[in-house]
């Protein structure tokens, strides 16, 4: 019986206080869950591609066999921060999305229409984990 009475006053004190709101880093105002990344395991490698008649070279984060564009603009690893990993195994922090590879606008001859811009899987990095 004294059991029993302990067990329902720790019940009642427990509901009577207040509870504190947890604030989560990942849900904004509106509810929405907002992604901060994930671990990532691969490689920066380059890549030559042809854009105009000119070939230059171009950042990828390969993972499990399968390069993926780097969006450097989108992310907040500086350019030359990732080029200091080339070639290198390394663990990141980002996200994989699907989209316009480019986030500038590049204009054609007459200056009135953007062109085509190419679509598909890209990286944003937040961090590279040494």
């Amino acid at each position: 019986m004294r059991n029993l009475f302990f067990f329902v006053l720790v019940v009642f004190i427990a509901s009577c206080t207040q509870q504190k709101a947890v604030s989560l880093d990942a849900v904004s105002d509106s509810g929405e869950v907002k992604k901060k990344g994930m671990k990532m395991y691969g490689k920066i490698v380059v890549q030559s591609v042809v854009k105009d008649g000119l070939e230059m070279p171009v950042l990828y984060f390969e993972r499990d066999g399968v390069a993926f564009f780097i969006n450097i603009p989108l992310g907040k690893v500086s350019k030359s921060e990732i080029q200091k990993h080339v070639y290198k195994d390394i663990d990141v922090v980002g996200e994989i999305k699907n989209g316009p590879l480019s986030s500038s606008f590049s204009k054609t001859r007459s200056g009135n229409e953007n062109q085509q811009q190419a679509e598909g899987p890209y990286v944003i990095l937040y961090k590279i984990l040494d």
